[in-house]
């Protein structure tokens, strides 16, 4: 993911990113069914879709902290 996208995760709002990981949760879902049944065209889409995962959650959790401390 380059710096652009990271960037755009941040200005997104937490509604936002809240949308942003349900939608990368279901394409997870969908690259491993279609891993299963043999269809998935590319290997690293379920590497790619975790680790935007990973990013969402921690940016919500980077907010999470924010709010916390003020």
């Amino acid at each position: 993911m380059s710096n652009k996208s990271i960037r755009a995760l941040r200005e997104k709002s937490d509604v936002e990113l809240e949308q942003a990981l349900q939608s990368a949760r279901e394409a997870l879902y969908r690259h491993r069914s279609d891993q299963a049944l043999r269809r998935l065209e590319d290997p690293n889409a379920i590497s790619k879709r975790r680790k935007e995962i990973a990013r969402i959650l921690t940016l919500q959790r980077e907010r999470q902290l924010a709010k916390e401390q003020s």
